[in-house]
């Protein structure tokens, strides 16, 4: 059973899979959705531990544990992939940060 955490915070909805990671090596997926009304822009996407002791968070991006989006467009889906390695139990969070209208939000 793959357990997933659903969060809604406009413009975007966001989905993290799986919520719980065993010990070792794993791979946590991002999906973000545009619910919002206009497009999206430039966004910064970034996965933290709450425990950086216990887990330890990659991205597959070459700048590390980040990925950027320059385009999320109305409804429009994008899934980011990130490698973490776990020594205990821990809790994510994401940080996105981007532009709509030439507006930035966070």
């Amino acid at each position: 059973m793959t357990a997933r955490i659903s969060r809604y915070k406009h413009p975007l909805e966001y989905e993290v899979s799986p919520a719980e990671v065993d010990t070792g090596s794993n791979w946590i997926t991002l999906k973000l959705r545009n619910i919002g009304a206009k497009r999206l822009h430039g966004l910064d996407v970034q996965l933290h531990s709450l425990d950086t002791f216990n887990l330890t968070v990659y991205g597959t991006g070459l700048f590390g544990g980040g990925h950027n989006v320059s385009d999320l467009g109305l409804k429009e889906e994008k899934e980011m992939v990130f490698r973490v390695n776990a020594i205990g139990p821990a809790s994510v969070y994401a940080t996105i940060t981007g532009h709509q209208d030439g507006d930035s939000f966070w």
